[in-house]
């Protein structure tokens, strides 16, 4: 599980990476936002914090 920082969005997971493909190169990641409804996006990796699997 992950968290989007700065969206309110507290738990997430991630579901595909999709590789190098934003600015420089960074690593973008298709991810689920865990509330009703569901919500795809994609994000850059430092937009994301792991949280503690529990």
């Amino acid at each position: 599980m992950v968290e989007l920082i700065n969206s309110g969005f507290k738990r997430a997971k991630v579901v595909e990476y999709r590789g190098p493909l934003g600015p420089n190169g960074a690593r973008i990641y298709r991810i689920m936002v865990m509330s009703k409804p569901r919500l795809f996006t994609e994000v850059r990796e430092d937009q994301l914090r792991i949280l503690d699997q529990q």
